[in-house]
């Protein structure tokens, strides 16, 4: 739980038409904190606990580790009952259709958005169709939804043991040539793996619905980023991805290159507004409201998957991150990184490029509480007993 605040965690899930609600980062969430700090009378670290209201608070809870918090209160609602729906009849040229010409808007990406709030997209580019997961609030068991008492339902899915996880991820490095083919089996898998478990059109508890990958889930590295946007931009954010992400795929395997051989998942969330009246957004959360626009309401998030090692992958990253910037960075657009992913990539690594961590990064969350948040973690933690490489690079 720790990482999870300390990184702005999140799900999946917006209001839907006509409905009113927030959602955001599980950071957003916290009512409280204790947290090891320095005090300068004592001369030694202690715990803390800080309230919401405080604005260092906002500061010290998306801290990256800069700041060890050791216990939260968090911001609960009720357990509601929900339905989801997995689907692989809708093919990405449908579901990522470019809204300003395509005339198929009942069964686009942003249409089920706005119908059902809660929506996952796990896309292999090879194959033709993804496989799109719908969540929807439902109090009563819909006749034809098999009801669930447990989380983690796609059995099929979620259950590889290591030294399997490990033998696939090294055969997709070796035979790279392969992965078109191994694509379309996987998604080809992936319905009978529904039917077969039952898990199609599933029925229970959020808690045990919205549970959905382990950690036998085929291993791999994420990189990943929050597009924040107004919600009307969602169908058109997700056109120009998905085109861009596709045709740089085509042209590495034109050279029988495939540096990226997982998935795509593409999800939706609010942003981290107030839950109470006195009460910041975390500063460093990546769902903090975009100052000056405030019609901005939504983040698109984008992970994209690989097999550790994978030659060039980090080059791939490089070319995709310079097209966010390029192209969404602009008025209606900003891109901030998910702090749990990779991102800052240049073509020999991630968190490496010394411009976007330097200088991209701070003026995406805005330079008075970026330093505003430095300033809390040097009074709190002045010896740096909390602190790493990457963390001083990143703090400078």
């Amino acid at each position: 739980m720790h990482f999870r605040i300390a990184t702005g965690g999140h799900g999946s899930g917006v209001p839907r038409d006509g409905e009113l609600g927030n959602s955001g980062s599980v950071s957003n969430l916290v009512l409280s904190l204790d947290a090891v700090v320095w005090n300068e009378t004592l001369g030694s670290y202690e715990i803390r606990t800080f309230d919401r209201r405080d604005p260092e608070t906002s500061a010290l809870i998306v801290n990256l580790g800069r700041i060890f918090i050791t216990e939260v209160t968090l911001l609960v609602s009720s357990l509601t009952h929900l339905r989801c729906v997995s689907r692989l009849d809708i093919p990405a040229k449908t579901l990522f259709a470019d809204p300003r010409i395509s005339d198929s808007s009942d069964v686009n990406f942003s249409r089920f958005v706005n119908l059902a709030g809660t929506v996952r997209v796990i896309w292999f580019p090879f194959a033709r169709n993804p496989w799109l997961s719908v969540w929807s609030v439902a109090p009563k068991k819909p006749l034809l939804s098999r009801k669930t008492s447990r989380a983690y339902n796609f059995k099929f899915h979620d259950n590889l043991p290591l030294r399997w996880s490990n033998r696939i991820n090294r055969m997709l490095t070796a035979l790279p040539g392969i992965l078109p083919i191994y694509q379309k089996l996987e998604v080809g898998f992936i319905k009978p793996g529904l039917l077969g478990t039952h898990s199609q059109d599933i029925w229970g508890t959020s808690k045990n619905l919205l549970l959905v990958v382990k950690p036998t889930t085929l291993r791999g590295n994420v990189n990943g980023y929050g597009l924040l946007t107004k919600r009307g931009n969602i169908q058109f954010v997700v056109h120009e991805l998905t085109t861009f992400y596709k045709d740089l795929i085509k042209s590495y395997a034109h050279q029988n290159l495939f540096p990226m051989n997982g998935p795509m998942e593409i999800r939706v969330t609010g942003l981290d507004q107030p839950i109470f009246p006195g009460a910041g957004a975390p500063m460093l959360s990546s769902l903090k409201p975009v100052e000056n626009h405030p019609e901005f309401d939504t983040a698109v998030w984008i992970d994209c998957v690989t097999s550790p090692k994978n030659p060039r992958a980090a080059e791939f990253m490089t070319k995709l991150e310079t097209f966010l910037l390029q192209n969404f960075s602009r008025t209606d657009v900003i891109v901030r990184s998910a702090w749990s992913k990779g991102f800052a990539f240049t073509a020999q690594s991630a968190w490496s490029n010394s411009d976007f961590l330097s200088e991209y990064i701070p003026s995406s969350f805005g330079f008075k509480d970026w330093n505003y948040t430095k300033t809390v973690f040097q009074k709190y933690d002045p010896i740096g007993v909390f602190t790493n490489k990457f963390l001083t690079q990143l703090f400078k």
